[in-house]
């Protein structure tokens, strides 16, 4: 029965096994092409989210956002895993973007594609049904904004795009009872004793916590104990809260920080897992926050270095331009050797992969 787990990736692994033949390598380069199609995604939902403020410039926003994710270990590592769960961070990217760029531009066959991207990521992974109300969540954030019937409308064309695409799933489920939450249920915190619950749970978010920037998961599919997040990108993500909390009234940072909430919440409501895969739909939002927490105060340390008068305003300019050059290249480089010189070489990799 495969505990109910989704199918879009086993499709996607067919796929491969005909190109490729049948074995561990078409599966991993099934997941690696998504992650991959993840990096152009962020690229664009950026570029959409961004246009919206005027305080991180547009293009070079989305650049540094798809460049974040593209050398972030934890998406190398998913990307690279063989695993469903890298469908949600690209389908997330693209069901946003949609979802973005038809409020800007107005277009109804926009709300269209919205809606089957939102449907199509429900055959993903369970973390990605948090989609769901994220996409509520934006709806309601533009219906302050625009006339109320338009809004009605798109609503409308969205929800019927998204319940088309997801009736042979929804019909599965009627025909299965219990089938749709079998997994989710097996890992849930409420399925601990009674008086266990609460600890559970806060215990759980106190680990989704920590995951970002102090200790990260421990099976082998992860550097042991490695945190998602090096110094660099961790100030930079808390920056991004910070900035973002500051003007959530304003619908882009309002989105980004309701993203990472809702894409979170399914590491924090399971337990016996691996927490950044659980996750794992936050990353692009991550990615974002931490542009926006190095990109708004390089512009107000850039501001301040205009009004100094002669080299020592270019000497300030050129020393904050290379800090920040300096802390991506250190993050890829990082990045490759965790992964590609430490990880790549844990004798247990051999157990964990069943290699023999």
């Amino acid at each position: 029965t495969n505990f109910g787990r989704e199918v879009m990736f086993s499709y996607l692994v067919a796929v491969s096994f005909k190109v490729l033949g049948a074995g561990t390598t078409a599966i991993h380069v099934a997941s690696a092409i998504v992650g991959i199609l993840t990096v152009p995604a962020v690229y664009l939902v950026a570029k959409e989210i961004f246009a919206t403020d005027d305080d991180v410039p547009t293009q070079v926003g989305a650049l540094l956002a798809s460049l974040t994710i593209a050398i972030s270990y934890s998406h190398v590592s998913w990307s690279r895993y063989g695993v469903r769960a890298i469908l949600v961070p690209f389908l997330a990217a693209v069901t946003v973007y949609f979802l973005w760029r038809g409020f800007r531009v107005r277009k109804y066959w926009m709300f269209i594609a919205y809606g089957v991207c939102l449907g199509l990521s429900q055959y993903t992974y369970q973390a990605a049904r948090m989609l769901l109300p994220l996409a509520l969540f934006g709806h309601g954030i533009w219906h302050r904004h625009r006339n109320r019937q338009r809004c009605l409308i798109e609503l409308a064309l969205a929800a019927g795009a998204t319940l088309v695409i997801f009736a042979p799933m929804g019909w599965y489920a009627l025909k299965h009872p219990g089938g749709l939450m079998q997994r989710a249920n097996q890992v849930a915190v409420w399925g601990a004793a009674p008086g266990e619950r609460l600890s559970k749970l806060i215990g759980q978010l106190a680990d989704t916590v920590l995951t970002f920037s102090l200790r990260g998961d421990r099976q082998p599919y992860n550097l042991p104990r490695r945190p998602a997040l090096n110094p660099f990108l961790s100030l930079a993500f808390y920056a991004g809260i910070a900035i973002s909390l500051r003007r959530i009234r304003k619908p882009a940072y309002a989105l980004l920080l309701a993203w990472l909430c809702l894409m979170c919440a399914p590491a924090v409501l399971a337990q016996g897992g691996p927490i950044t895969k659980r996750m794992i739909g936050a990353w692009p939002a991550v990615a974002m926050l931490i542009v926006v927490g190095l990109l708004v105060p390089y512009r107000r340390i850039q501001g301040w270095i205009e009004k100094q008068a002669g080299a020592a305003s270019q000497t300030l300019g050129a020393v904050a331009l290379v800090a920040l050059g300096a802390g991506f290249i250190y993050t890829g480089a990082v990045a490759y050797r965790d992964y590609f010189l430490i990880w790549a070489r844990d004798p247990r990799l051999f157990y964990h992969f069943e290699a023999g």
